[in-house]
């Protein structure tokens, strides 16, 4: 990789910091870091965790702790070196060639050590954000495993270099590159389209992420603060407010109660799916019917407590799946500005963009709800 001195990137910053987003600068400046050295058969990285990690080169078999990981492998093109899945691969339907693969739990709720022992791989790569995490390596470490730290949901640097670490290990890094360009066009049209916002515009709104099943009139009140991943796609890129970040501004979640979202009174609800192919998923690859999404909104805006919002009077209340804020927030950001500003992302078709990253990086058909309503296109 060429070197990029201090004059050469501030002049090339220049060029485009007008209409870049911060996270277009950030993705620039992360992507030219060495971050990998290799050595004959074997490569040494840097994760991001801070942990200098030697691997065979390329790797050819690997583990995955979580699915986010899998879906930017297979965007890389690696999909292949994947030998042991996270639980609810198997089910999201977009996985093709990990359908069959045997599922060893997932990071979250626990691993299956033993199982990952018999596969054997060339390394297990997960999260390094997590409390549990030293657990988790030690672990794998006492059984002879190598681990690799990745956070590609953390949007904000993290997600830029866990896309080059990754494309290095697997000698995939021209499609690193051109993924990273693909993003970087679109985090640059968004700040475009949404430059110069003025005070009286800005839109703000209660970010909620539900756990589980989503029914009746339950607004979920686990709420995300300021220091959470899935805030910077809402607030940095599709700039809207949320309002929870100024009671809980260094935390990553806390509980507010429904009636403080009330007094609020926010511009927008904007609810966050934890889809994994279930039969009562609201969003997600199998979910093509609305009328599930739609009865649930529709509860929720005849909620006695809530309907005294101007989120409910003016039928701004959105399901949006978790995916879409955290493993794809170059996509996400789109749906999220498209609700909040439609006059300025006029012409933009937010579910064309995510059309293009599944049958483009992803190499699958594109299907299922992801975003409900689409009020642009006329959803209820």
């Amino acid at each position: 990789m060429a070197v990029v001195t201090r004059r050469t990137l501030l002049k090339t910053l220049g060029c485009f910091v007008a209409a870049a987003s911060v996270g277009s600068i950030l993705s620039y400046w992360h992507l030219h870091q060495p971050t990998a050295e290799k050595t004959g058969s074997t490569i040494t990285v840097v994760d991001t965790a801070g942990r200098e990690v030697t691997l065979p080169y390329p790797v050819k078999s690997c583990v995955v702790g979580d699915d986010s990981i899998a879906e930017l492998i297979q965007v890389l093109g690696a999909e292949d070196t994947i030998i042991g899945v996270e639980d609810s691969i198997p089910k999201r339907g977009y996985f093709p060639k990990l359908e069959d693969k045997p599922p060893i739990g997932n990071q979250w709720r626990g691993l299956n050590y033993e199982l990952i022992a018999e596969l054997n791989p060339d390394v297990v790569i997960v999260y390094g954000n997590l409390k549990h995490v030293e657990q988790i390596l030690g672990k794998l470490e006492e059984i002879g495993i190598k681990t690799l730290c990745v956070d590609p949901s953390v949007v904000d640097g993290p997600r830029t270099k866990s896309i080059e670490i990754l494309g290095k290990i697997f000698g995939r890094e021209e499609f690193a590159e051109k993924f990273m360009a693909w993003r970087g066009k679109l985090l640059t049209q968004l700040g475009e389209r949404l430059a110069g916002l003025k005070e009286e515009e800005k839109v703000n709104a209660y970010l909620a992420m539900g756990m589980g099943k989503l029914s009746g009139d339950k607004l979920p009140t686990k709420a995300y603060g300021g220091k959470h991943a899935h805030i910077v796609t809402i607030e940095e890129w599709a700039k809207i407010e949320n309002i929870v970040s100024k009671v809980l501004p260094e935390s990553h979640s806390g509980k507010v109660d429904l009636e403080w979202i009330a007094e609020e009174n926010p511009d927008m609800l904007i609810i966050g799916v934890w889809s994994s192919g279930r039969e009562w998923d609201l969003t997600g690859y199998y979910v093509t019917d609305p009328s599930a999404p739609a009865k649930y909104i529709n509860s929720l805006m005849a909620n006695e407590v809530l309907k005294q919002t101007k989120a409910v009077k003016n039928g701004r209340v959105f399901l949006i799946d978790h995916l879409l804020t955290g493993t794809r927030p170059e996509v996400g950001a789109f749906y999220l500005a498209k609700a909040a500003y439609p006059s300025r992302m006029e012409g933009i078709d937010p579910e064309e963009i995510h059309r293009e990253y599944f049958e483009s990086w992803l190499r699958v058909k594109y299907q299922g709800i992801w975003f409900y309503p689409q009020r642009w296109k006329g959803d209820a």
